[in-house]
């Protein structure tokens, strides 16, 4: 059996003399030179490419291995979540950070990109060196635990998590509830001469064990393939 590997956070990212492989998409030309005295003010080793439409974002795609792509949001043609979903479908860049980059504080616009999978995101007209410097090290750092063993074992046990909370919530209730006010019961009188705390435990053992296989049958639980 293979053990996952632990992710390890790379906190001297900035401090190193490495490049970061960064992209640019805006269809300001303004807006992408910004992007660049911001990079070189944030005194972080870069290489920055640009892109001004989706066009030439899947061919700076094509060509290159990114560690970061900026998107801005408003696009002449399409936007920055139809940009998103491009980069993580890419078979080149699927895992490379994102930062959405919206006109302004516009939340909605946040929330979107992050619930479609984009790392972070910043307002165009707040952008500073130093947030930059931030924005981008979190992204990276946060791209590189997702992609990691760990990263992906919390991401499946969450999805798997929600999938029972919408589905089995109402039928495993009154089971939890059993085993905790069974649990609590032991803990308040476990120093009764008259308490046998090891049949007390297997009793809540044997329920945990029936709600794992509630669990494994829906039908145990009220639900109906």
């Amino acid at each position: 059996m293979q053990t996952a590997r632990p992710y390890t956070p790379n906190t001297a990212l900035m401090s190193a003399p490495q490049s970061i492989n960064a992209l640019i998409l805006d269809d300001d030309k303004f807006d992408r030179a910004k992007i660049r005295r911001l990079f070189n003010k944030a005194g972080v080793p870069f290489v920055l490419n640009e892109a001004d439409t989706l066009k030439t974002l899947k061919q700076c795609l094509d060509a290159t291995e990114f560690d970061v792509v900026l998107i801005d949001y408003n696009l002449s043609y399409g936007n920055g979540i139809d940009a998103l979903k491009l980069v993580q479908r890419h078979p080149k860049n699927g895992n490379a950070a994102t930062i959405m980059i919206t006109g302004d504080d516009r939340s909605a616009i946040a929330v979107e990109a992050l619930q479609t999978g984009c790392k972070d995101y910043v307002s165009k007209h707040d952008l500073s060196a130093r947030e930059l410097r931030a924005k981008v090290q979190y992204a990276i750092e946060k791209s590189g635990f997702a992609n990691s063993d760990e990263g992906r074992w919390k991401e499946n046990v969450n999805n798997l998590t929600e999938v029972i909370v919408a589905n089995y919530a109402h039928a495993l209730q009154p089971k939890i509830a059993a085993i905790l006010q069974d649990t609590q019961m032991l803990r308040t009188s476990i120093d009764h001469p008259d308490v046998d705390p090891q049949k007390d435990l297997e009793a809540i053992e044997r329920q945990c064990m029936d709600l794992w296989l509630s669990l494994t049958d829906a039908s145990q639980v009220g639900i109906e393939n």
